[in-house]
């Protein structure tokens, strides 16, 4: 690890390993029971028998939190070994536990070995065994009371600092110092240290209780960029247990020492593309100068997205029919050819006909506004999914076949028809939301057809609806009073839908729209989004947020932890989520950091000269944190499989492989939801195996393998497939998200291969710039 410290440079800190189990449970024992007031006062008698009953007793604390790899020790380079046999084993500890006689300075002196200071810490997504702490807690009386009364007087709500997944919130379990060390700011030089290295795998907080003030002021006054909440704070002659009678007593008492429980975070300022995202309290800012700039800056960047597109102004240049009904019962269109009758819903023409519409599906819930059209349930039915997944699908699968019974058409994208069902109320209200939810019900309605009944015409309805949103989206972003309402942002989203539905060949297309989005709900701020409508939309747009960010090259607002406790909070109160929300939040509360981790990897190989070993470093190993969640994610959710008994296995790999048996609509809407994660998990994978061997071709070449195996396997699965029962719709849910991120890494798998003569290091700029441009992202 590298890090900046203020220690002389005699001094080194490094991640502790098991074969430092036994020196730093030295160190622990002995500093508690002989050097910290508490135990000291309270627990007078027999030090010397304590001491070895505590070393004995936390094997298990010490090895849980070494085997974390986030536990620190400062190792004294130029220590000199007391024994001539230490030397031959890198230091040793020779007490006898049976030797009662021996005093503070004996064990002291009979511990040789380099290791000086210990900051013990551990990931609390894979929390300790309490089972396994009686014994330390019997060898220090009054430890389990203290740190039950340190909770009791926690009074922040579980939810808002708990981790829902590995590698966000670190839990730090004992801090001691060697007392021959004593003095020189080791531990606050460790903590420090910790602290940077934490927030740097990405941990969004860092708690501990303190029983000592020197351990109290540290991590009270920690350094920029960090802050320091105090959310405990007790007096140890308070601390009040029970015996065994039930009797009450003062556990700690005589000793005098305030203990306290802080929470600890970093403080990140990423890039602002709108200058009123720092505000203060719940307005808005004012200045009508800035707002018009950024609400220009708005429309600027979807014009010019649409611009490279090529359709900027090109939405009415073709001649679209409607579909007539005719008095014997065929549909003719208005140009003279003829479609079948597969129609059971229509409306009137201004000339009095009948313009016919495709059959409506079955509606979960009662329209509140009469204006809404009776084809809004083909909304619901066919929605395609975004939300918590890194893509979405164009929809084909969805389509209805009259050669099949109706529940063929299965709901699964339940998190969309939550968000959509918060609509009808709204639809005859707001004009914009009107002409969005229309222009999407129409294109639905057109690719809805028979394949033999479609025609290039068909979607003129569409179209001319779109063209109306498109004006009323332009002046809502150009107006103070409508810019900022969840309703603006909610026809955003169904433009984006009606973009990945118009048919564009590229399959990211939508995301260019979606951006604009990630931007409004980066300006309307994390306070905004407190309703239940305003939650379910924020859901919708996690997804193509992140993947905004990811394809424009810069960090993702969402890090941030205001916005990660939006995420919580929306995951939270998502019914449709109910078997998966701790498997989301695990997920995606890494996840939303891989846009920073790109954007890092992409500055190191794309720097002007040789960037410095220790930033390498410093990529790498966040990296390879990241990726380790990615393996204890897959353990755990492996434990909960979709199916218990056929129909579905993994490869090596954690990708799913699916049998002509498996049935999801056995299994529930559920299963989707889950598909989707996995199918996350293995866009995740493969970009983060990449990413590292980018970095170190040598290396990491094992891991450059396992991106082709599983982008192969991705592109493969489609085909395989294509024979199964339902296969376009487990397909969509489980891999269409990333297939383009998969295709781009086969395709340059040849070029990423050939290693010039005598070339080392990282992999060569252009190799990395072309595949950059193959899945379409940014580099500046």
């Amino acid at each position: 690890m590298t890090s900046i410290t203020n220690l002389p440079p005699r001094y080194e800190i490094r991640s502790l390993e098991l074969k430092h189990h036994d020196w730093a449970k030295a160190i622990v024992a002995l500093s508690n029971v002989y050097n910290t007031t508490v135990w000291t006062a309270s627990c007078r008698q027999n030090l010397t028998r304590r001491t070895y009953d505590t070393y004995k007793s936390m094997t298990y604390l010490i090895q849980h939190q070494i085997e974390s790899g986030h536990s620190l020790g400062v190792f004294d380079k130029e220590y000199k070994f007391k024994r001539s046999e230490s030397v031959a084993t890198g230091g040793n500890i020779y007490w006898n536990l049976a030797n009662e006689t021996a005093d503070a300075k004996d064990l002291l002196e009979q511990m040789d070995f380099p290791l000086v200071s210990v900051a013990m810490a551990y990931d609390s997504f894979d929390p300790l065994n309490l089972e396994k702490l009686v014994d330390m807690m019997a060898a220090l009386p009054g430890f389990g009371p203290a740190m039950t009364s340190l909770n009791a007087v926690d009074k922040r709500n579980i939810d808002s600092w708990r981790a829902t997944g590995p590698g966000q919130v670190l839990f730090r379990a004992a801090t001691s110092t060697r007392q021959d060390y004593e003095g020189k700011g080791l531990m606050k030089a460790l903590a420090h240290y910790l602290m940077r290295a934490s927030a740097a795998k990405g941990f969004r907080a860092i708690q501990i209780e303190c029983v000592s003030d020197a351990v109290i002021h540290v991590w009270s006054h920690p350094p920029e960029p960090f802050h320091t909440d105090l959310v405990g704070d007790i007096n140890s002659m308070d601390v009040k247990a029970e015996d065994k009678t039930g009797a009450k007593y003062y556990a700690l008492r005589p000793s005098k020492q305030r203990l306290s429980h802080t929470d600890s975070m970093p403080q990140r300022n990423p890039d602002k593309s709108f200058s009123f995202v720092n505000y203060d309290g719940p307005n808005l800012a004012t200045d009508a100068q800035v707002r018009r700039r950024i609400r220009q800056q708005a429309m600027r960047d979807t014009a010019m997205a649409r611009r490279q597109r090529g359709d900027y102004g090109k939405h009415n240049m073709r001649q679209y029919p409607m579909f007539i009904e005719q008095p014997g019962g065929s549909n003719t269109l208005l140009d003279g050819f003829e479609a079948k009758k597969d129609w059971d819903d229509s409306e009137a023409n201004e000339t009095g006909q009948r313009i016919c519409q495709p059959p409506a599906f079955s509606i979960p819930f009662a329209f509140q506004d009469p204006a809404m059209p009776k084809q809004f349930s083909i909304l619901l039915n066919l929605m395609p999914l975004t939300g918590l997944r890194l893509g979405v699908g164009t929809l084909s699968h969805y389509l209805y076949e009259p050669t099949q019974p109706k529940d063929r058409i299965v709901s699964a994208q339940a998190s969309s028809q939550r968000l959509l069902s918060f609509i009808p109320s709204r639809y005859g209200h707001v004009l914009l939301l009107r002409h969005a939810t229309d222009c999407v019900i129409a294109k639905l309605q057109s690719i809805s057809l028979p394949v033999e009944d479609r025609s290039p015409k068909g979607d003129l309805k569409a179209l001319m609806h779109y063209q109306k949103a498109l004006k009323a989206l332009q002046e809502a972003l150009l107006d103070a009073r409508e810019w900022a309402k969840p309703e603006t942002l909610c026809a955003i989203q169904l433009l984006g839908i009606f973009e990945a539905l118009n048919g564009n060949e590229k399959e990211d297309s939508w995301i260019q729209h979606i951006g604009g989005a990630a931007r409004l709900v980066e300006a309307r701020g994390a306070h905004m989004f407190k309703s239940e409508f305003e939650r379910a939309l924020f859901l919708a747009h996690i997804g193509p947020t992140v993947m905004a960010a990811f394809l424009s090259n810069t960090t993702c607002f969402l890090e941030q932890s205001q916005w990660q406790a939006v995420i919580r909070e929306a995951v939270s109160e998502d019914s449709t989520l109910s078997n998966d929300k701790e498997f989301a939040l695990a997920l995606w509360g890494g996840l939303i950091e891989l846009p920073r981790l790109f954007k890092d990897t992409t500055e190191l190989l794309l720097a002007p000269c040789s960037p410095l070993q220790k930033d390498v470093d410093n990529v790498i190993e966040r990296l390879l944190a990241k990726r380790k969640n990615l393996m204890i994610w897959l353990t755990w959710v492996r434990k909960k499989p979709i199916v218990k008994n056929g129909g579905l296995r993994e490869d090596e790999y954690g990708v799913l492989v699916f049998s002509p048996e498996f049935d999801y609509r056995g299994l529930g809407p559920w299963c989707i939801t889950r598909l989707a994660l996995r199918g996350t998990y293995a866009v995740c994978r493969m970009v983060k195996s990449r990413l590292l061997y980018a970095i170190s071709p040598t290396r990491f070449q094992h891991l450059e393998v396992e991106a082709q195996d599983i982008a192969r396997r991705v592109l493969n699965l489609k085909d395989e497939m294509a024979t199964y029962k339902d296969s376009a719709l487990v397909w969509n849910q489980f891999m269409a998200q990333g297939s383009w991120i998969a295709k781009g890494i086969v395709e340059t798998k040849d070029i990423w291969a050939e290693r010039q003569e005598g070339h080392e290091g990282m992999l060569e700029e252009w190799k990395f710039v072309k595949w950059n441009q193959v899945i379409g992202r940014k580099m500046s």
